[in-house]
């Protein structure tokens, strides 16, 4: 049948055809290019949130175990035992207002069940804090800041 046809009919079918396909490559990737941008403004815009505030929020557990760390040192003036008090309430803030703002994003299932699993984990580890912070309170209160030094003082009398 093809074989009648006239060599200007058979390049004119041919360049259709490839017209068509190239047109419908063309209406694929426009149509890709416009989810991918939904999907970019997602991911600007939400994803991204929660990336930030999980971040703030590793920033200011690291923070807390440098105030833990800071704690242990006997050598502490009463001025710095405040400021490190000071910072805790600081960092407990912080880390508090950006699990917040993390929760109220929207979630699938997976980071539901991961966010539950670490609000059970800071939580215990928060009573375990607590606990830490207020024995530090009482040392604070005793006035006996380095316990070496103090006993080294009880046996020279």
């Amino acid at each position: 049948m093809l074989k009648n046809l006239p060599l200007k009919l058979k390049l004119l079918l041919s360049f259709l055809g490839v017209s068509l396909v190239v047109l419908l490559v063309g209406l694929v990737g426009i149509k890709g290019s416009r989810d991918l941008s939904g999907q970019i403004e997602t991911l600007g815009t939400l994803e991204l949130q929660k990336v930030e505030h999980l971040l703030k929020i590793k920033v200011e557990f690291t923070n807390l175990k440098e105030v833990i760390a800071s704690f242990l040192n006997p050598n502490l003036e009463d001025k710095e035992r405040e400021q490190l008090f000071e910072q805790l309430k600081t960092i407990r803030t912080n880390y508090s207002a950006s699990k917040e703002v993390y929760a109220k994003l929207i979630q699938n299932t997976q980071e539901k069940e991961e966010w539950e699993k670490f609000l059970a984990a800071l939580k215990e580890w928060t009573s375990v804090d607590d606990k830490y912070f207020a024995l530090a309170q009482k040392v604070e209160a005793s006035k006996i800041k380095n316990p070496l030094e103090y006993w080294a003082k009880i046996e020279s009398y």
